[in-house]
């Protein structure tokens, strides 16, 4: 009976299936009405239901524990399909969080070696900002060296044009205070008043020399061969004359007399032996 009523229920549900679609079929054709695939449709839906009843009735324990089985089996098949999906989505959500990330730490990565060289391009800037201004510096004080350097070498010629360049004991040139030290031997001898005229003019020959080239201020030192009580001789210093440079800028050469020379001197000292 079980089969029957399966048999049964299969055939009601074609019947119906046929029925329904004859029945569109004619009202779409819109022929006259005919109650045959109404009552067809009906008569399969009646057979249908009873088909499920007699199935139910005569359903044996073995045919339910087996319908049962496979009730389970689809029940587990769909949990296991709805925990794979679900697993899936785990899977797939857990993929894009680590992409997602993956490019936020590449974006950060990319952001740090942005900034990075954003810094070591301000470094690089810095560093021949810093460069460019000591190479300035460098300049100025090669510049500075040069012209003191050139002032130095300016005097020097200039007093060994006048004295002579073996006469020369000492020259000093301190650029900080525009400052230069010289220090020449006198000639001729003691015994004479010639030998003291001599340095005088020495003396006014060396600032008429440097007066129109540099400003310095100068310390003129004279020595000289002098013999004590005891009869040696050794070289003195006879004459020590500081001339600032406003008072060589002043000396008009043309009418000045050299004579004049410890009178105009800023400070002046000469040895007892000069009389």
């Amino acid at each position: 009976m079980e089969m029957f009523a399966t048999i049964l229920c299969l055939v009601s549900m074609v019947g119906c299936v046929i029925f329904l679609i004859a029945f569109v079929v004619h009202k779409l054709r819109k022929k006259p009405k005919n109650k045959i695939f109404f009552r067809g449709l009906l008569t399969s839906i009646i057979v249908f239901i009873i088909s499920i009843i007699l199935f139910a009735i005569f359903e044996t324990p073995e045919t339910k524990a087996r319908y049962e089985q496979q009730r389970i089996e689809r029940q587990k098949e769909n949990e296991a399909r709805a925990l794979a999906e679900e697993q899936k989505e785990k899977e797939e959500e857990q993929k894009q969080q680590e992409e997602q990330e993956q490019k936020e730490e590449e974006e950060q990565k990319q952001e740090e070696e942005k900034a990075k060289k954003e810094e070591q391009k301000k470094e690089d800037e810095k560093q021949k900002e810093v460069a460019e201004q000591n190479e300035e510096i460098s300049q100025e004080v090669d510049n500075s060296k040069e012209t003191e350097t050139s002032v130095e070498e300016v005097i020097k010629e200039e007093v060994e044009n006048v004295i002579g360049k073996d006469n020369i004991e000492l020259f000093n040139y301190v650029p900080d205070n525009n400052y230069a030290l010289i220090k020449f031997k006198g000639s001729e001898n003691l015994t004479s008043d010639m030998t003291v005229k001599g340095m005088y003019m020495d003396m006014s020959n060396v600032l008429k020399a440097i007066q129109n080239d540099v400003d310095v201020n100068v310390d003129i030192n004279v020595t000289y061969p002098l013999q004590d009580t005891y009869g040696n001789v050794s070289d003195y210093t006879v004459i020590k004359a500081t001339f600032n440079n406003d008072t060589i800028k002043r000396i008009n050469f043309d009418n000045f007399n050299y004579d004049d020379i410890p009178s105009i001197a800023d400070e002046w000292w000469n040895h007892p032996a000069l009389g």
